[in-house]
């Protein structure tokens, strides 16, 4: 009888022991993931603001076409009151593109579309 209590015992402080283990291991991975993409940010960060620019740059491009015929327009003159940058949503970037290229900017690719 004593023998068995002491078994279980000694399993069930056995088990603790190696969750306790495998908690502090699984804490460590997440911090050293979180440490990675922080890492990355700014990595991410430049990507998108280059092909942001690529954007507004072919669309400086694509307006003066389209208004070259105009009298007194300048092209990628701003339409705010500041000169501060504003960041462009996905309806100012993707405007003069294909409809399926804004969808899939706007909402991502889905197999149900």
């Amino acid at each position: 009888g004593y023998s068995m209590f002491g078994i279980g015992i000694g399993v069930l402080i056995f088990g603790y022991w190696r969750l306790f283990k495998w908690n502090r291991e699984r804490r460590r991975l997440q911090i050293e993931d979180l440490e990675a993409r922080i890492a990355l940010l700014p990595l991410l960060y430049a990507e998108q603001d280059r092909r942001t620019l690529r954007l507004l740059k072919e669309n400086l491009e694509e307006e003066a076409k389209i208004m070259k015929d105009v009298p007194g327009w300048k092209v990628g003159e701003s339409v705010y009151n500041s000169d501060r940058w504003t960041t462009p949503t996905v309806e100012e970037l993707f405007n003069l593109r294909p409809e399926e290229e804004y969808l899939r900017a706007k909402y991502g690719f889905q197999w149900y579309v």
